[in-house]
């Protein structure tokens, strides 16, 4: 089984649940790491997160949201793809991915 296959998010048994689902590139639209907060840089191109958080050497995953005009939400620590959150608000497009080479998760 390819990482990216056993690392696709599973379902959590909520009646209500809405699948995450990493593609190849490690990104998920329509989703949120609500956990590991280190930092957030202001970017209306949400596919540019990924190269913010390559730049802090503790950035782990990230999250994206239209607020204020597009922040990129950079995470740390160990990332639990369970608990990646389909998410659709007030704000919009939301994304969410990980750095694959720095990842200890938990599933």
């Amino acid at each position: 089984m390819t990482d990216a296959k056993l690392l696709q998010n599973i379902s959590g048994g909520h009646p209500d649940f809405q699948p995450v689902v990493f593609d190849e590139k490690y990104w998920a639209e329509g989703c949120d790491f609500k956990e590991g907060d280190l930092g957030t840089k202001p970017d209306p191109v949400q596919k540019n997160c990924e190269g913010h958080c390559r730049k802090k050497p503790d950035c782990t995953h990230y999250a994206y949201s239209n607020y204020s005009g597009g922040t990129c939400f950079l995470k740390k620590g160990k990332v639990c793809l369970s608990k990646a959150e389909f998410k659709k608000d007030e704000f919009g497009d939301r994304a969410c991915g990980y750095i694959p080479e720095r990842l200890n998760f938990i599933m």
